[in-house]
Order: C-alpha cells, then sequence, then structure tokens
C-alpha cells in the first residue's frame, strides 16, 4: 500500500511507520529461535527500504531519508516484583481488606470491572451515553475491561496490586514507575499524605533499603541490581515533582513490575504483553 501510494502522487513528505516490528518482539524475543521469527520481517522491511532509495532516485531529484526508531526491546527472562518483595519484608503493608483477600485465596475471583466502570463514567455525559446503550453493548463493554483487569496473573497466586490496596499509615518504603530494567523507590515521609518515616530516621530507612538491594540474588544466585542511585543526588534539587529516594538497575535480563503481589516469591516469570510499546532498554543515567 505505501509503495502504491509513493507512486500515486507528488509529495513533498512521505512518512512511514513499522509497527510490525515491534508487534513481533512482543511474543517472540524470549523464545529460544527468536531469530527465525523477526529476521524474516527485518529482511522484508529492508528490501522496502531500498526500494524507497531507488524510487527516490529514478526521480532524479536531491531527497532525504531518515530511519528514526523510538525504542528497543530485549529479551526478559523474569520479572523482579518490587513491591512483593517490600512488603514481604515488613518495609510496606497491604491494607487488611486486600490481605484478606489474597490470604483467604479468593484473588483468583476478584475483579474490578465495577469499580472502572464507575470511574470512567463519573463524567455525567459518559455516564448519559453509557445508560442509554443496549444492554447487549454493556455486557461486551464489562466483558472487555474485566478481560484486561483481572486482578490475577493466570491464576498463578499473584495479585493485582493497586496504591489504594496500601495501608500507608503503615508503608514506610514503596515503589512506582518503573521503566525497564530501571526501578525507582520513595521513602513514606511528610512530603506524603499518609507519611510513617520520620525526617530523623529518611537517611537511615535509606541505607538500610539500599544495603538490602544490593544484598539481592536472582533465581540462579547471581547478583539481581546492576547500579544504584540515590534519587536526590541525581535530580539535583528538582522541586517540580517527588523525586525516588532509590533509583536501581537491574541485570540484563530481568525487568520490574511494582503492580504484583505474591507471599511466596519475588519473581515472576514476564506475561505475553496484549498493548503495544516493546521494554525500554536504556538506563534512565545514560
Amino acid at each position: 500500500m505505501s509503495k502504491h501510494l509513493i507512486e500515486k502522487g507528488n509529495y513533498d513528505m512521505v512518512f512511514i511507520c513499522f509497527t510490525e516490528t515491534d508487534r513481533i518482539q512482543h511474543v517472540v524475543l524470549s523464545k529460544k529461535d527468536w531469530e527465525r521469527y523477526i529476521m524474516p520481517l527485518y529482511k522484508s522491511i529492508s528490501d522496502f527500504i531500498e526500494w524507497v532509495v531507488q524510487h527516490a532516485r529514478s526521480k532524479d531529484e536531491d531527497f532525504v531519508i531518515m530511519i528514526v526508531s523510538d525504542h528497543g526491546a530485549a529479551p526478559i527472562k523474569s520479572k523482579f516484583l518490587v513491591n512483593a518483595w517490600l512488603i514481604n519484608k515488613g518495609y510496606a503493608r497491604l491494607n487488611a481488606k486486600t490481605e484478606k483477600k489474597y490470604l483467604e485465596g479468593k484473588a483468583s475471583s476478584y475483579k474490578i470491572s465495577n469499580f472502572l466502570v464507575d470511574k470512567a463514567m463519573k463524567m455525567p455525559i459518559r455516564r448519559a451515553i453509557y445508560d442509554r446503550l443496549p444492554s447487549r453493548v454493556k455486557k461486551i463493554v464489562g466483558e472487555m475491561i474485566e478481560k484486561g483487569q483481572d486482578r490475577t496473573a493466570d491464576g498463578k497466586g499473584y495479585l493485582k496490586i493497586f496504591e489504594s490496596d496500601f495501608d500507608m499509615r503503615k508503608t514506610s518504603v514503596f515503589a512506582e514507575l518503573v521503566f525497564g530494567p530501571a526501578g525507582m523507590i520513595w521513602i513514606n515521609d511528610k512530603r506524603f499524605a499518609r507519611p510513617a518515616v520520620a525526617d530523623s530516621k529518611r537517611d537511615e530507612v535509606r541505607q538500610e533499603i539500599i544495603k538490602e538491594l544490593e544484598q539481592l540474588k536472582t533465581e540462579n544466585g547471581e547478583k539481581l541490581i546492576k547500579r544504584l542511585v540515590k534519587g536526590h543526588e541525581y535530580y539535583k534539587g528538582v522541586k517540580v515533582f517527588i523525586p525516588p529516594d532509590i533509583m536501581f538497575e537491574l541485570r540484563e535480563g530481568y525487568t520490574n513490575d511494582y503492580s504484583y503481589y505474591s507471599k511466596h516469591s519475588m519473581f515472576m516469570d514476564p506475561e505475553q504483553p496484549t498493548r503495544s510499546g516493546t521494554i525500554r532498554c536504556t538506563a534512565f543515567w545514560a
């Protein structure tokens, strides 16, 4: 189709987006024979780019061809569940309601579709539209939300957790915002609404967490943390947001996850991604 459109018109600029490379890497980079799936696709795109060059030269005009990439990707062996680790070490605490559901083994049946529908439909206009949908369409919407927001991961005893699941009065340290192998940890001090750590204890808690992180091992007994950085040193007094207290990078083959909990493990097999966006591998301090 791109070739047809390029030949059809006389354009000042043509922009072509190759989404296929992103899509295929979501599913095959963890396979042992991933080259068998990826290389034919890259060969096809390479042939297309050669065609573009030849076509531009045939016009006998000046031209510029730019090849731009949004981000890279890498095979992921395992996910490090940062908040699961913090909870099991006693640095963070789930609220009683969430903990009860998990301990009673009810996580597998816990859905949040109704909650999400209510949140999404808070605006009167949206609610009016939704209320007037045929029941059949409402059912489809509910099924789609439920499928995408199940609290469990493949029924393997992992519970999806959200900010509202924490008892912040008893949570001294928590994790948010991960970028592939790069993770971030905050100390719950007076910068937050329900602090649990006094200013006088902040540095002590940070050093304790750093020491614990440095001792973490993978399932194979290898050192898990590749690099650690103190957030206030990295951001150097930035005040437009609350900087993390600790930033860290995992060893190759591992990615961070702050949204799943298991009482028995701080690791989890990678889920097959269902949305666009491959794993970003550029370290945040590059």
